[in-house]
């Protein structure tokens, strides 16, 4: 995999390697989601440096030391003694050669082995405190779910708080990196080209560099590239699934997709479900396995629950649950061409989502804004009937299921300034042409009476130019 723009995180990784052989050992926490080029990272600062790279998991532990031990003979000429029969007595065994030579040790999946290893994190504390004044280990973990990263290493009674010398997160590329990188591949490029880009990936730098090899760019190439069967897609987004959910997660698996959808409240998915209650599932998927995001209208109260919408927290995922994932039967059969000509027809519909998060992480990023958002109208419960009947009605006639109840224009995006009573209130559209003016000014008159009354509001249509 090819890293693109991670300098600055390269040069942290290598000056933690020179301390820790200039002073004393170093603990490098590298945290980030799947995909984010974290074992690329490590590879690419080290190259040239003889390290020790474990990847905790996968088999039994006794092959697992097999491994390890074989690691260590080959790369540092060191004779592990026959007694080292598990993966305890080699670290501890480490931790005592790196008195004598330096030794740069790299543990992935650091989190999976600890939750199911609770003892180890702290066998790991007690070792670093005994050692790493007087050693020279350049000890680098890594750890993909922030919700275990931070039991571990953040909270006041874990086990390995303020261990850390160094804490790097690599995220995902941001719009700005995104527009760089497409760019310098190929000039000739359009917003459009950007759009497919950012929807199809997410930003995730292994499905980046996959695409910049493997197309020339262009949202038809990047299309027919990331649908046809055996894509880095297909492998990507089961592989968060698999690993998150596990083989048994037919209820779960059926939310997600219906979120991918546009199916995004749970009175929603509880009606699309036959009624099954999913309130404990949404909340796994948010706060344990981190597949979606809770959503609320920026303007209402964090206690508010009939507004609450949900999202898959990556774009890549939603885009292959919604193309690839609801039509298997057909990809699995090289179909491809025909799922591509869906998703390319969608493209208007799922662009304007996608552009609406792409500029909010843009703004974000840029302007530091904490408080962004957009402002929907809340569900109403006691249409709950009203819409499955009418849902299942339409299906059976062959239509395609439209919205019941009262309908009130959404505003994309609203910005607040609190401290200087500014707001931005803003439409996206992938066009000019397709901005509906009356209903955005009319919303925009009633925030002006109502919760933004006294600010200075700079109102807004964003398009794809603005990319």
């Amino acid at each position: 995999m090819k890293l693109y723009e991670r300098d600055a995180e390269i040069k942290l990784l290598q000056r933690q390697l020179w301390l820790s052989r200039e002073q004393r050992s170093r603990m490098t926490v590298l945290t980030g989601r799947h995909g984010s080029g974290k074992t690329s990272l490590v590879a690419q600062a080290f190259a040239g440096e003889p390290f020790l790279y474990f990847r905790l998991g996968g088999k039994m532990e006794s092959l697992l030391l097999k491994d390890y031990i074989g690691q260590v003979r080959q790369r540092l000429d060191l004779y592990v003694p026959a007694q080292v029969l598990t993966f305890d007595l080699l670290l501890s065994f480490l931790f005592d050669s790196a008195y004598k030579r330096p030794i740069t040790l790299v543990i992935d999946h650091f989190d999976e082995w600890s939750v199911r290893h609770p003892d180890f994190p702290a066998y790991v504390r007690e070792l670093w405190d005994n050692n790493r004044r007087g050693s020279h280990l350049n000890l680098v973990l890594i750890s993909e779910n922030s919700t275990v990263t931070s039991r571990l290493f953040d909270e006041e009674d874990a086990p390995l708080v303020n261990a850390d010398d160094c804490r790097i997160t690599l995220d995902y590329y941001s719009p700005g990196q995104l527009k760089r990188l497409l760019l310098a591949y190929n000039a000739e490029r359009t917003s459009e080209d950007l759009l497919a880009l950012y929807m199809t990936t997410g930003g995730m730098p292994m499905l980046v560099s996959a695409v910049l090899a493997a197309t020339d760019g262009s949202k038809e190439q990047i299309y027919r590239y990331l649908l046809h069967r055996g894509s880095p897609l297909h492998t990507q987004a089961r592989a968060v699934l698999d690993k998150a959910l596990g083989k048994n997660s037919e209820v779960y698996l059926s939310i997600l997709q219906l979120i991918a959808t546009g199916v995004n409240t749970q009175s929603d998915i509880e009606d699309q479900l036959g009624g099954i209650i999913v309130g404990g599932h949404l909340a796994k998927l948010e706060t344990e396995y981190e597949l979606i995001t809770k959503m609320r209208p920026v303007l209402a109260g964090k206690a508010s629950r009939n507004v609450v919408r949900f999202r898959i927290t990556d774009m890549f995922l939603s885009f292959w649950l919604k193309y690839v994932e609801a039509n298997r039967a057909m990809v699995n059969l090289d179909g491809s061409d025909q799922v591509v000509a869906w998703a390319l027809a969608d493209f208007e519909t799922a662009g304007q989502r996608a552009l609406t998060q792409y500029l909010m992480r843009k703004f974000s990023s840029e302007n530091g804004l904490s408080e962004i958002g957009g402002d929907w109208a809340p569900v109403k419960p006691s249409h709950s009937f009203a819409r499955r009947r009418d849902y299942y009605l339409q299906r059976r006639r062959g239509e395609q299921p439209v919205a019941t109840g009262p309908v009130s224009h959404a505003i994309a995006i609203i910005a607040l300034d609190h401290k200087r009573k500014k707001a931005l209130v803003a439409d996206v559209c992938l066009h000019a042409e397709s901005f509906q003016k009356t209903p955005f000014l009319d919303r925009l008159a009633e925030l002006k009476k109502g919760p933004l009354k006294g600010y200075v509001i700079d109102s807004r249509v964003f398009t794809l130019e603005d990319m």
